[in-house]
């Protein structure tokens, strides 16, 4: 399953504690659960699930 946001890079939460962060999805929260192990690409924006909990 793959879930498709934006990167951002600019001035934000995540990149002042050293991450990337991804906004703007349109299912992630119906996806993604504590505890699944994903995979992000950085240029794409794409998170790849690979293990859910």
């Amino acid at each position: 399953m793959r879930i498709k946001g934006n990167v951002i890079g600019g001035k934000n939460k995540g990149e002042k504690i050293g991450f990337p962060t991804i906004i703007n999805t349109k299912n992630a929260t119906q996806v993604l659960k504590d505890g699944d192990e994903i995979e992000m690409n950085l240029k794409t924006g794409e998170i790849e699930v690979l293990k859910h909990k």
